[in-house]
């Protein structure tokens, strides 16, 4: 009965293990993600200033050339419409970036709880070793408990081939 008890706690502890390793590759996941998801948008930020930069030396190019075959009035016009249309571009891609980094916001925020409720979890499992120890106690209490019963057993026996024999 020691035997199998021993075993079956072997089993459970086994099991245990197996839990705590797949809570830390989940932690290792979301970790990965969570850095996965900053340098996406690093370079997505990177790729919109560089079209950016683009943008304005192509500007610069047309008003360039537009200023030396214009009047003055047609030149006026031209750089209204190029900044209108600009500023309106850049309304939009600014519309669409804060949107975007609304939702990496969004995002970033539950991966955040969600690492601390990992974290969390993972503090209020006992470790190996006070396992270990509370095992050692139950087996030690459960060795000693039946060495008294046996004693007391043998003890009866005794009594009864003492009375029986005598």
């Amino acid at each position: 009965a020691l035997r199998l008890a021993h075993e079956r706690h072997t089993r459970d502890l086994a099991g245990v293990a197996d839990h705590r390793t797949s809570i830390e590759e989940r932690v290792k996941y979301v970790e990965k993600l969570l850095g996965d998801s900053a340098e996406q948008h690093l370079r997505e930020l990177k790729s919109l200033k560089e079209a950016q930069s683009r943008h304005g030396r192509e500007l610069q190019e047309a008003r360039d050339a537009q200023a030396q075959h214009a009047s003055l009035p047609e030149r006026l016009e031209y750089l209204e419409k190029t900044l209108g249309d600009s500023a309106e571009k850049h309304w939009s891609e600014l519309q669409a970036l804060k949107a975007a980094h609304g939702k990496h916001a969004v995002a970033h925020d539950k991966h955040a709880r969600e690492l601390e409720l990992v974290k969390a979890g993972l503090e209020k499992h006992a470790t190996v070793e006070e396992r270990v120890g509370y095992l050692e106690v139950v087996m030690q209490d459960s060795a000693d408990k039946h060495a008294q019963e046996l004693a007391a057993a043998r003890q009866r026996l005794d009594q009864l081939h003492g009375r029986g024999g005598g």
